[in-house]
């Protein structure tokens, strides 16, 4: 039997992996004094949300992906599970819209390069987008946050063509993030979205 062609249905060279799927996104956050609410604030968040992933890179030797990616988490209407003002509760809040990002480097690893499963690791730049807020009928406009993150991952791939490979991707994404208090309030975010799964096509 005639060995395929170097570097068909083997991780090597150029690298391009797409990313499409589902998870869920939580949150935990708190500002020290805000005049919108009347307090101190601390409280959760959480809710489905969709996932997506972006990467480029190239490997160094057979197996090892290193490059720069984007990862991406959102869900809309998003309900706060716990919403506390100066350690009492004070009802629900409404989120229309909550989403993070990070873009940084990551590695990529396929423990047999000629074959699908892998690991991979991300840290870099974190953001999140957070609102409008609805609590009791009076809405507090959306918050912008940045910060740092880090994401892990593992799956396999199967070979559907020389170059090309169709995988699932399970993975998580952990940020910590605070605004610059410009509007007279600091916010801090911890977010992690967790457990993602994800229908990955990868060009390597």
């Amino acid at each position: 039997m005639t060995a395929p062609p170097v570097g068909v249905h083997e991780h090597d060279g150029f690298y391009l992996r797409m990313a499409l799927g589902l998870g869920h996104l939580g949150a935990r956050f708190g500002s020290d004094e805000s005049a919108a609410y009347g307090g101190k604030v601390t409280g959760t968040l959480g809710g489905g949300s969709g996932a997506l992933e972006l990467a480029l890179g190239g490997s160094p030797m057979p197996g090892l992906v290193l490059g720069g990616g984007l990862y991406l988490d959102g869900g809309g209407k998003l309900r706060t599970n716990v919403f506390e003002v100066d350690g009492t509760s004070a009802g629900q809040v409404q989120y229309d819209q909550v989403s993070l990002g990070l873009l940084g480097p990551f590695v990529d690893y396929f423990f047999d390069a000629k074959s699908g499963w892998h690991l991979q690791g991300a840290l870099g730049y974190a953001w999140m987008n957070v609102g409008p807020a609805t609590r009791d009928g009076v809405t507090v406009a959306k918050k912008s946050l940045g910060g740092v993150g880090f994401e892990v991952g593992g799956g396999y791939e199967w070979w559907i063509a020389s170059q090309w490979s169709l995988g699932v991707l399970l993975r998580g994404t952990f940020v910590a993030v605070a605004n610059n208090a410009n509007d007279g309030e600091r916010w801090s975010y911890e977010s992690l979205a967790v457990p993602e799964l994800l229908l990955s096509v990868t060009y390597q």
